[in-house]
């Protein structure tokens, strides 16, 4: 049987599959870039696209990622004209 990778979500903090989730990175620059193919190098952190919003109301996403993050940067990856789901 093959191992299936699992992570949590920082929004609501359920297990799920790696491939269930979005990862993010914080970049050098101080932003956040959504990594699909999840091989981006830095600090990351695992969400549901459905978490988002609960991510930044519990500030989880600034936490995981260990600085500050732009609400509305978060919010027009979810949820503006390029939008994941």
């Amino acid at each position: 049987m093959k191992h299936i990778p699992e992570r949590t979500c920082v929004g609501c903090r359920c297990r799920a599959r790696k491939t269930e989730l979005i990862r993010i990175v914080s970049d050098t620059s101080g932003g956040i870039v959504v990594d699909l193919p999840c091989k981006q190098g830095g600090r990351g952190a695992y969400l549901h696209p459905a978490c988002a919003e609960l991510a930044l109301t519990k500030r989880a996403l600034a936490r995981a990622l260990r600085t500050r993050v732009d609400a509305d940067q978060v919010r027009a990856c979810f949820f503006g004209n390029n939008a994941l789901t």
